[in-house]
């Protein structure tokens, strides 16, 4: 690493160099909005890219992430399998990056070069766009289409238009902005003002329409879809501002570590993810804006994103020249398919499907929840068996829980499958509900006697005519007898 940058960086100067190494965070694709929440995270990989990481962001056209090395003046291209598949060559200090859905291309800023370059999905630069002084972080706004480049130096943000590839407005904002963030509830961009202590608010208009103040020195932001809030990390603070965007204003302050920078969402557990440059750690905030979690990273970590791919979330360490994989450590326990049985059968559980994200080995702990009473063969075996209980009358549900732990100590959720044992004796089938004499039927009914007498009649509505004696006893020929 360039040791002037480095030393830099140490003394927390507000210099021109130091400021190259705050953080931005953008919103470039929606979330999801899932449920399964990981008790546990650590890190899961180490993967080593170009000098001096910053930025990354997902690209959902192929699945990879980018990542800006500022001095390397390269782009790496990270695939799902944590390879680095690609290294893109842009201009001079890559920083800022984000993805456009409209056309499938990555746009990168390139501080030293005051331009902003466009990689295609080729992995290929085919543009470069001149913006102002000091280019530094970059949104797109799926309201208008556009790409919008935060200008450090000149107080401005550069508003593209990626049809043409060229700037059609600038926008004057707070003093040194940093990062940019876009609010899909109200439409508005949001702009941290590093030495204003501010964020400025952009509407689809391009003006500034409000002006928040915040903590001290603000660098990254990001949009929490879980509960529609902007967070904002204060450096010098050591805080995370909480804006509520229907007020536009702080409602709450969170203390996290030492100078927190790159901040993203998390949409598997709704936790907010912040990094912090000094304290090479990630803190983990939760929706009631409480720090649960602290993640030890790389040296100096910058920015910070979230992969759908697979889930975790990838930290640049700007002084290891590397990005640390967040994933969770928590085993998945599976205990297979509900099952339909008959009394007496022999049950065998299934809880092969259980899974370690580290691939870890497991060991199993299965216990009855509800039911009649049955016993396992081995309550701590992956597929353990039980004869089903003698069930008489009615089908009965033998519900069994399975939880796995791994080999670091770590217990899973427990998951659980329900066993339907159908009765032994089942009950005879109800009689037709309509029978010869019943109402509405017409039987003709042909009886032959010994005597020769015959009996020949008409049934419906209750009515039958006979000459034999088998009605009411009557042995006289052509008697009419009436039976209901």
């Amino acid at each position: 690493m360039n040791e002037f940058l480095y030393s830099s960086l140490l003394n927390l100067s507000k210099s021109y160099y130091f400021l190259t190494f705050l953080v931005l965070t953008t919103l470039s694709v929606p979330f999801l909005d899932l449920t399964k929440v990981f008790a546990e995270e650590s890190v899961v990989d180490t993967i080593t890219v170009g000098e001096s990481p910053v930025a990354i962001a997902y690209n959902p056209g192929n699945d990879d992430l980018y990542v800006t090395n500022f001095a390397s003046n390269t782009v790496s291209v990270i695939d799902q399998n944590n390879d680095v598949v690609d290294t893109i060559t842009v201009e001079a200090r890559p920083i800022g990056i984000a993805y456009n859905p409209d056309n499938g291309d990555m746009y990168v800023t390139n501080q030293d070069s005051n331009v902003t370059s466009v990689i295609d999905e080729n992995n290929n630069v085919v543009d470069t766009i001149t913006v102002e002084i000091f280019p530094f972080a970059i949104a797109y706004n799926p309201g208008n289409g556009f790409m919008y480049v935060t200008n450090s130096n000149s107080g401005t943000v550069s508003v593209i238009d990626p049809q043409v590839n060229d700037v059609v407005d600038t926008i004057t904002v707070g003093e040194f902005p940093n990062a940019i963030a876009y609010n899909p509830d109200n439409g508005n961009l949001y702009v941290t003002n590093h030495d204003s202590d501010t964020v400025s608010v952009i509407d689809q208009n391009n003006d500034v329409v409000d002006t928040i103040t915040v903590g001290d020195t603000p660098r990254g932001i990001a949009y929490n879809p879980g509960n529609g809030f902007m967070y904002v990390t204060n450096s010098n603070s050591g805080t995370v501002s909480v804006i509520d965007p229907q007020v536009n204003d702080v409602i709450q302050r969170i203390s996290v570590d030492d100078t927190p920078h790159g901040i993203a969402y998390n949409p598997d557990n709704k936790n907010m993810y912040v990094t912090n440059h000094d304290s090479d750690t990630v803190s983990v905030i939760d929706q009631n804006n409480d720090v649960v979690d602290t993640i030890t990273v790389g040296d100096f970590p910058s920015g910070i994103a979230y992969n759908p791919g697979n889930g975790n979330l990838y930290v640049a360490n700007f002084a290891t020249n590397t990005i640390s994989v967040l994933g969770s450590i928590v085993p998945i326990a599976n205990a297979g398919p509900d099952q339909t049985i008959d009394s007496g059968d022999l049950v065998r559980l299934d809880g092969s499907g259980s899974s370690d994200p580290q691939g870890s080995t497991l060991t199993y702990l299965w216990t009855q929840t509800d039911g009649s009473p049955v016993s396992l063969s081995d309550s701590t075996a992956a597929n353990p068996t039980f004869t089903a209980p003698d069930i008489q009358t009615q089908e009965e549900d033998i519900v069994f829980q399975l939880v796995v732990t791994n080999e670091e100590g770590i217990q899973s959720e427990p998951d659980g499958v329900i066993i339907t044992v159908n009765p032994a004796n089942s009950p005879p089938s109800p009689p037709p509900s309509e029978g010869i004499l019943g109402s509405g039927n017409n039987v003709n009914i042909q009886v032959q006697e010994n005597s020769g007498n015959s009996v020949a009649g008409q049934h419906g509505g209750g009515e039958i005519y006979s000459d034999s004696p088998i009605f009411q006893g009557q042995s006289t020929e052509q008697d009419t007898q009436v039976i209901s």
